[in-house]
């Protein structure tokens, strides 16, 4: 059989001659990292339908529909009646499907990652023949799975023959001593890897599950779990994409996506009525604007201000149980500051008018590695 895949991400399909499912997969990756695929406004060469397979790597069905109508119009009914889904990569691709988020700096921090580590004398010294050996990535603890498409992409920059074996599909939770996937490539390329795509692995499934805990302790309470800008740098994208596996939802990814007032733009500028009508003068039309309130003359300023969402940050009990009710339905209000897994659900149900939203730097500052190994065979 031979596959189609197309890539949701690129607006681009190509044809592959390969009938290897494993292949298929590396193929697509190395493609996905490269954006080397043919353009989809080219014209679908004919084929039997019947021989056609789709390989699919979105979430939205919508976006599907409208990507490829026009190849399932050249496969005709046969096609669509006998199409395959197989979403291998399928949480990754849909968040960095963003524009804004679409390959930010992840290639060139695995460069400086595998820069770091310079040559393997040991295994170099060891291992002179390229013939392949297998690498089984395993989780040794139960675990939210982020990160896997990591080590296709460290393989891709070592400029080397592998194969990648998917064996868990991106973003699930797995039980402990999971094999999630496996590598093919000479020895000495994959001792290289190994400590990097464990880094990535270890420390962005740590994040999805110390966020999913975090997640279940707001469980009923209506208030919707934020992440910060607090990240390592460079590693931003890559850490916020975490944050979405264990359940929760991105603040701004950078200061382009959001207007916002924090303590030093307020002191600096003079006031927030001031700060406000600049930005609306600024801007046309004027996205929404957040102000960061430590004060309840703040908050009332701020309402005044007709501003889209007022954050509440470092406030007291008593400022807190003040300031909320405070806030109209029609504006969101959002809990940050000292936010732990011991407090946060004390924080959403601190007064009658719950927070919209309670964003936690810890996320992505404090969470503990998750538990990986890689053995060789």
């Amino acid at each position: 059989m031979q596959y189609c895949f197309i890539d949701l991400w690129t607006d681009t399909w190509n044809l592959s001659a390969c009938t290897d499912y494993n292949t298929i997969v590396q193929e697509w990756t190395l493609n996905f990292w490269r954006d080397q695929s043919v353009s989809a406004n080219q014209a679908c060469p004919e084929h039997e339908a019947s021989t056609l397979d789709l390989l699919v790597y979105s979430v939205y069905a919508e976006i599907f529909s409208a990507k490829v109508k026009a190849v399932l119009k050249k496969g005709g009914r046969q096609l669509r009646k006998n199409m395959r889904f197989l979403p291998i990569f399928m949480t990754w691709t849909e968040f960095f499907a963003n524009a804004n988020t679409r390959y930010t700096g992840i290639v060139d921090n695995v460069d400086a990652a595998l820069q770091e580590d310079a040559l393997d004398l040991t295994a170099q010294a060891l291992f002179t023949s390229d013939e392949p050996k297998e690498a089984h990535i395993w989780a040794k603890e139960e675990t939210f799975v982020a990160g896997l498409p990591m080590a296709s992409l460290v393989m891709q920059r070592l400029n080397v023959r592998f194969e990648y074996i998917g064996l868990v599909e991106e973003g699930t939770h797995v039980a402990a001593h999971t094999e999630v996937g496996r590598i093919v490539a000479a020895p000495v390329a994959l001792l290289k890897a190994e400590r990097v795509i464990l880094n990535y692995l270890c420390h962005l499934s740590g994040i999805a599950n110390y966020t999913a805990r975090f997640v279940q302790a707001l469980e009923g309470t209506g208030v919707t779990l934020l992440d910060t800008r607090k990240t390592t740098p460079g590693l931003r994208y890559l850490e916020k994409y975490a944050v979405t596996v264990g359940g929760g939802t991105n603040h701004r990814k950078n200061l382009t996506e959001m207007l916002m007032l924090k303590d030093n733009h307020i002191d600096l500028y003079g006031s927030i009525t001031q700060a406000c009508e600049k930005l609306r003068t600024s801007y046309s039309p004027c996205p929404p604007i957040e102000v960061e309130c430590r004060t309840i003359a703040h908050v009332d300023e701020a309402l005044y201000a007709g501003v889209s969402r007022i954050m509440l940050d470092n406030m007291s009990d008593d400022l807190l149980r003040e300031a909320l009710p405070k806030i109209p339905e029609s504006v969101e209000a959002e809990v940050s500051g000292g936010v732990s897994l011991e407090n946060i659900r004390h924080f959403a149900e601190i007064s009658h008018r719950r927070p919209n939203f309670i964003s936690v730097g810890r996320l992505t500052n404090s969470a503990p590695r998750a538990d990986f190994s890689i053995s060789l065979s």
